[in-house]
């Protein structure tokens, strides 16, 4: 019986031992690979709107200045431009530059690339990357989003404080449908399922510091429902809903 008495205490003894502390699984550093676009001056080339292409692993690089459209493979780091796009020498803050192919976005089959050297959105088919159908805008383009619910792209024009939509239903045929008008200059954007938000830069505030302000433009409404988004006035972090649409004003920046 005494001899069962150490074997017990040792039974009790695991039943009653400490958790275990949690395993730290170390996470390997971030790679990354520099990649030389052809033609770029010694300066580096103004990049603006990059574009992902995940059925073909492709990175979409409108690289400006060069003229070119350089596409990179995800998995090869290989490398295909696209030349022969128009570019012209602008006024920015006090500094001239070459313009050229700035945004991308991803379409059905196919790929839509802004223009700021000739003010043209050009789709591309996404495999062969054949050049197919254009339009041209009245005003320079500065950011592109593909709308897949609507069979659209927007367009922000800053310079004239307007978005430009354009009808994609046949996707390598765009073509100029409407156009909503802001207060504001709508730059940069977000899609979150079917709301797309616009960056609103109100000149003379974004170089003091105030930042500009978020509209939200709920996708898939008719036109003259986004026309009666139109602001308001409102201040920020006020937030207003007019039956499908939800405009929200907030400070950024």
């Amino acid at each position: 019986m005494h001899r069962a008495l150490p074997l017990l205490a040792a039974l009790a003894a695991c039943g009653h031992s400490s958790p275990s502390a949690p395993v730290v699984v170390p996470v390997p550093p971030a790679h990354s690979t520099s990649i030389a676009l052809p033609g770029a001056p010694p300066g580096g080339v103004m990049l603006d709107y990059l574009a992902y292409d995940p059925a073909h692993h492709r990175v979409w690089v409108p690289a400006g200045g060069t003229g070119k459209v350089d596409i990179i493979d995800a998995t090869t780091h290989g490398l295909t431009s696209i030349d022969g796009f128009p570019t012209k020498e602008m006024e920015r803050r006090g500094q001239k530059r070459l313009v050229g192919p700035s945004s991308a976005t991803i379409g059905e089959g196919v790929v839509y690339v802004g223009n700021r050297g000739d003010s043209s959105i050009c789709a591309f088919d996404s495999g062969t990357l054949a050049k197919q159908g254009c339009v041209t805008l009245d005003s320079m383009p500065d950011g592109l989003q593909y709308v897949a619910s609507t069979h659209e792209v927007w367009v922000t024009t800053p310079r004239d404080k307007s978005i430009r939509i354009l009808d994609v239903t046949t996707p390598g045929a765009p073509v100029a449908k409407d156009t909503l008008h802001f207060d504001g200059e709508p730059e940069g954007f977000a899609m979150l399922r079917q709301i797309a938000a616009f960056a609103l830069d109100k000149p003379g505030n974004i170089q003091a510091g105030a930042g500009g302000t978020i509209d939200q433009l709920r996708i898939g409404d008719d036109l003259e429902r986004r026309r009666g988004a139109k602001r308001r006035g409102h201040r920020d972090g006020q937030v207003l809903t007019d039956i499908e649409q939800v405009g929200i004003n907030q400070r950024v920046g």
